[in-house]
């Protein structure tokens, strides 16, 4: 009965730190392929600036989201996704979208420039740089 026992608190220890490894390290966001995990990162990164008003007023009134990337994969996995980024057909600004491939030993990711322009005079509004952490190197 002891044995028993004691098994089945082992497996149940087993159970639960699986459970909360995969929740807190976030392993299914780690099997992703790369362009859903960009995608992934930057709908919570977007999300995460409006919610803490860290964007300018102007982000609500966007009329076109361009999103340019050097030859890296970068290029292709943004065929594969769309912007996270609500346009307006109304508005006045466009938005300028940069990403290039980051690699820093074993992890890699993608560093991001954003850039709104008055569509009226062509100034810069606004300008960010942010780096997305996808993972290790695949």
């Amino acid at each position: 009965m002891r044995k028993k026992t004691g098994i089945v608190l082992i497996v149940t220890s087993i159970v639960c730190l699986a459970w909360v490894s995969f929740f807190y390290f976030r392993i299914d966001f780690y099997v992703l392929p790369p362009p859903q995990k960009l995608l992934t990162t930057w709908t919570e990164d977007i999300q995460n600036l409006e919610k803490s008003k860290s964007l300018p007023k102007e982000w609500a009134e966007i009329r076109k989201v361009i999103v340019n990337s050097d030859n890296s994969p970068v290029h292709e996995w943004l065929e594969k996704i769309k912007a996270p980024i609500k346009v307006s057909e109304k508005g006045r600004y466009d938005l300028e979208v940069f990403m290039v491939q980051w690699i820093d030993g074993y992890r890699y990711g993608v560093m991001t420039q954003y850039k709104l322009t008055d569509i009226t005079n062509s100034n810069t509004i606004w300008e960010m740089g942010r780096t997305y952490k996808l993972g290790i190197q695949y």
